[in-house]
């Protein structure tokens, strides 16, 4: 299996997908500096830019998968469809990354906090701006799930951001999600009342086991639940001055969208900035197919994408916002 996935990177990297070659793009596996650690990326170059190419990197969600080898094998996955469709065609360049310990990142995701992920996207920043074809005042910062914590946070800590999109990313706390998650994919599961409130309970006791686990043994995905259970993005949002979108879709059962839409409202008593703005995909599940309800789950069903499309709207949209975002120099202070 490890030799397949090789050649497979080897033919991406070498031609690129279908709607790469049509686009004219080079694939380039870089190795991004970050203190001891090195991160393992792709960056997906224009081929005849005229001028320094503005710039997106990707920052995933949470999990224990490999980026690289996960881009190559879903050519027609959810993050490929929203940004490269058209922003290649537009001169974007884009980079997507592995989490530490990942593909040829070094390091331990697992070990990581999300101050950690924020340094690790930073560092890509810095990375791509040092290149003579990027231009270093045009990069931003796309997360989806956990990533749109991210990419704010780390907007926060580097005034240099030019934008970030939160592409199903949470406003509540970490603890709030994971149960919310929880009690809607019960709920699917056909469980309600007194069976839902107990499960619920179980979970509850399940979570306060793994973060003492986490706390004394300090790896696995005990060592991560312990990290990151207490994380409250409250004061990122306060902070975040940058350009950014929020995107929820609303049959979304990992991140309840109408809950963190009133959650943002409630960081922001007075009213949310006007720099913060939000868009809702009627319809619209985790990875932003189209559903006909929140309880459509399973990832071999989701990639039929004639049964579940996804959204021309918001694809046009979100090219809209990105290519009006960097057209014009950013005036936010940090």
């Amino acid at each position: 299996m490890k030799k397949i996935t090789v050649a497979l990177m080897a033919f991406f990297l070498i031609t690129g997908s279908v709607a790469q070659a049509q686009i004219d793009t080079t694939l380039r596996r870089v190795l991004i500096p970050n203190g001891d650690l090195v991160i393992d990326g792709l960056l997906i170059l224009p081929k005849k830019q005229t001028v320094p190419a503005p710039a997106i990197i990707w920052v995933g969600g949470s999990g224990d998968w490999e980026m690289i080898s996960n881009y190559s094998n879903e050519p027609d996955i959810f993050y490929r469809y929203y940004l490269e469709h058209q922003l290649l065609a537009k001169g974007y360049a884009i980079l997507y990354m592995n989490k530490r310990g990942k593909g040829r990142s070094t390091g331990n995701w697992q070990k990581a906090g999300f101050e950690d992920r924020a340094i690790d996207a930073n560092a890509a920043h810095r990375y791509l701006a040092t290149l003579p074809g990027i231009n270093p005042k045009q990069i931003g910062m796309v997360g989806h799930s956990q990533g749109g914590w991210i990419v704010q946070l780390a907007a926060t800590q580097n005034p240099n951001v030019a934008f970030t999109v939160a592409l199903c990313g949470p406003t509540v706390d970490v603890y709030t999600q994971t149960m919310q998650n929880y009690q809607r994919l019960y709920e699917c599961e056909g469980l309600q009342g007194k069976s839902l409130t107990r499960k619920l309970k179980w979970k509850k006791r399940e979570l306060a086991l793994g973060n003492v686990l986490g706390r004394v043994f300090k790896g696995g995905e005990a060592g991560q639940w312990a990290r990151i259970r207490h994380y409250s993005h409250d004061a990122a949002l306060r902070k975040l001055l940058t350009p950014s979108l929020m995107v929820f879709g609303e049959l979304d059962a990992y991140v309840w969208p109408q809950a963190n839409l009133n959650h943002l409202r409630s960081v922001f008593p007075e009213g949310v900035p006007t720099h913060i703005q939000t868009y809702l995909l009627p319809h619209g599940e985790h990875m932003l197919h189209v559903v006909p309800n929140g309880c459509v789950l399973d990832w071999d069903e989701l990639k039929d994408n004639t049964k579940h499309p996804y959204s021309e709207a918001l694809r046009d949209y979100l090219t809209t916002w990105i290519t009006a975002v960097t057209a014009k120099p950013t005036t936010a202070k940090q």
